[in-house]
């Protein structure tokens, strides 16, 4: 269709130019639309993870977020080893935590849209995911 056509389009531009959200580097911009090809939501990653001045410039922007979660309680653990990867879950209670205590997922819900940012510590990136209501 049309708007995949377009899409992909502007992905590959995305690839071959420096890419920012707040002044911040940004990789791997991606879109996901409706049945009806509207789009509905907007992922990129950052370069790096966001840290507590980045932080307050979202908290300027968008205000006081309305969730900070972090893992809890580790209920249950599994690995399993295949030919070609290994795989780790791990199932785990959530809590209520501050930016300082370093949050897996921090929410904004805003009139028409949300946005989520998830912390991925071992990689030192952030994702942010945009939805439209």
């Amino acid at each position: 269709m049309l708007l995949e056509k377009i899409i992909k389009n502007i992905q590959l531009a995305l690839k071959n130019i420096s890419s920012f959200f707040l002044k911040k580097a940004c990789l791997t911009f991606s879109f996901s639309t409706n049945k009806n090809d509207i789009i509905t939501s907007m992922f990129f990653r950052t370069k790096t993870k966001i840290n507590k001045p980045f932080y307050h410039l979202l908290i300027e922007k968008y205000g006081e977020p309305i969730e900070m979660i972090k893992m809890g309680e580790i209920i249950k653990e599994e690995e399993n080893i295949h030919a070609d990867y290994i795989a780790q879950s791990v199932k785990a209670e959530t809590k209520t935590c501050s930016f300082d205590e370093n949050p897996l997922l921090i929410r904004w819900d805003k009139t028409n849209f949300t946005l989520q940012v998830q912390m991925d510590y071992q990689k030192n990136t952030s994702f942010f995911i945009f939805t439209v209501k």
